[in-house]
């Protein structure tokens, strides 16, 4: 039904992993507050979602591996599906980020613009170009007058 995961949802609902982190992320009503709550309901907003807050179901804290091998926290949470991702102030180690993909890659096109050429200028006008004229007589003038004021 959904030609890409996570972009227009149509409010399906978003489950979102996290756990209380003030001032970053805190949890009002079911709704995310802070810092990374602000982008998240931004994020939601973008997607056209719902969200819906889980609060970490095994352990604490942004996620790490148990002596068994198991995932806890909130990487947790995504590494057995019960979440869509996870909206935490991660610090990224080796294990987490061999485990997960912490990000998307898009593919992207190089942008070329042909034109053309300017007029040739003296090298040092160049930094005078873009400015306006008032602007230029002040700066030749400050220059002029650190030049001076070194004599």
């Amino acid at each position: 039904m959904y030609e890409k995961k996570l972009k227009k949802m149509n409010l399906c609902p978003l489950f979102v992993s996290t756990f209380i982190q003030p001032p970053y992320m805190n949890i009002l009503n079911g709704t995310p507050i802070g810092a990374n709550g602000d982008l998240l309901r931004i994020i939601a907003y973008g997607l056209n979602s719902t969200l819906v807050m889980i609060i970490s179901h095994r352990g604490d804290g942004w996620g790490f591996r148990d002596e068994n091998g198991t995932w806890m926290g909130s990487f947790g949470d995504i590494y057995d599906d019960l979440a869509n991702l996870s909206m935490t102030s991660a610090a990224v180690t080796l294990s987490r980020f061999s485990t997960f993909q912490i990000s998307r890659p898009y593919c992207t096109v190089p942008v070329v613009w042909v034109t053309h050429p300017g007029t040739l200028q003296n090298a040092a006008l160049k930094l005078l170009y873009p400015l306006k004229e008032d602007a230029r007589i002040a700066l030749i003038v400050s220059f002029a007058f650190v030049i001076l004021c070194g004599f």
